[in-house]
């Protein structure tokens, strides 16, 4: 378990630490594509190389390098897809983007349980060709070239300075429930609520293809009547799953409680990337990129608390007749989180039409 969190820890530290200052390069050259372009011929590079790797030192570098491509990559096309499309579609397009994402994920994870009864090669083999027509395709995105504009980056406002600071905060905060929602999570709900394992893998794919759904209608809704009115009502969601999750041994709320938890994260992501580019337009790769280093941070972080509040904390209260389990506490945090969020954007502390 250590070399695989060594493993996970050095691609995350690495995408981190690389994300803003490959969006801060991109807001600086002609040809921001290039870079996606670049980024894919390093993951063609980086697969091929791992076959020949033969020493776990050897193994963790390479973690670490294909977190640098990523960090390089995926910020710059979201920053693409951002600045390229109009803000009436433009959060509907971005979820579109990462259900793609999504897709791609679930579809590896059948294709590879195939591919290794052959041997990891013909999976290594698979992954290159897909790197390669990445790279072949990528040859048809747009410039995106940043075009000044007059008067722009002569003053800073401060109210959007205080915009894109409290954007990231949510992103960090999302970022954070995000990896609760992962390994911990598949635990959480086996020990807790006394199910099965089978039956909190298929609880928690169904409410992920449920939340990708309902993701873009927030999107629908962000585009239509304005980010904030979406932002609310995710927060909200966030605020009532968290809560729910509390809740032990309810079935129905246990589902209810995923459901929204999975739709408030997976909505999040294509809006705030919408939001991100509206409020700081002349720096959108920059900002892109520290949206990525933040939400990856929060996601880093919560399990690690989960675990340990997990650990410390354990048996139940009742509340007013319901059973409230200790050991899920870091969802009560989430809750009260949400809660005080919810509070500051009522009060209009993001400002996502205007800009820096």
């Amino acid at each position: 378990m250590i070399q695989i969190g060594a493993l996970t820890s050095s691609f995350m530290l690495a995408r981190a630490l690389s994300a803003p200052v490959f969006g801060w390069i991109g807001d600086r050259v002609r040809n921001r594509a290039a870079l996606v372009r670049l980024g894919f011929a390093c993951f063609v590079s980086l697969t091929v190389a791992v076959l020949y790797i033969t020493e776990w030192e050897g193994v963790v570098a390479i973690m670490f390098a294909f977190g640098l491509a990523s960090g390089l990559t995926w910020p710059t096309l979201q920053t693409i897809v951002a600045k390229e499309t109009p803000d009436r579609y433009k959060a509907q397009v971005l979820s579109f983007y990462f259900m793609a994402g999504s897709f791609g994920a679930i579809s590896s994870g059948f294709v590879l349980s195939y591919l290794l009864l052959y041997g990891y090669f013909e999976a290594f083999l698979l992954a290159i060709m897909l790197e390669v027509a990445a790279l072949l395709t990528s040859v048809a995105l747009p410039k995106s070239e940043m075009v000044a504009e007059e008067g722009r980056g002569e003053k800073l406002d401060l109210s959007l300075i205080k915009s894109a600071t409290f954007l990231l905060l949510l992103i960090f905060l999302m970022g954070f429930l995000r990896g609760t929602l992962m390994e911990f999570y598949y635990v959480y709900i086996k020990e807790v609520h006394e199910i099965s394992e089978a039956e909190a893998m298929f609880l928690v794919a169904l409410s992920g293809a449920l939340g990708l759904g309902f993701s873009y209608l927030l999107s629908f809704v962000a585009d239509r009547k304005g980010d904030e009115v979406a932002l609310k009502a995710i927060f909200a969601m966030a605020m009532v799953g968290s809560a729910m999750a509390l809740v032990k041994g309810v079935i129905p709320l246990v589902v209810l409680s995923t459901v929204l938890l999975q739709t408030s994260t997976r909505g999040f992501m294509p809006i705030s990337r919408s939001m991100a580019v509206k409020i700081v337009s002349d720096k959108p790769g920059t900002m892109i990129g520290l949206v990525n280093t933040m939400g990856n941070t929060g996601t880093v972080l919560s399990p690690l608390v989960a675990g340990y509040l997990y650990e410390q904390l354990s048996g139940e209260i009742i509340v007013f007749g319901v059973p409230i389990t200790l050991s899920g506490s870091i969802f009560a945090l989430c809750a009260a989180c949400m809660a005080a969020f919810l509070l500051l954007l009522s009060a209009g502390f993001l400002e996502s039409r205007t800009r820096i």
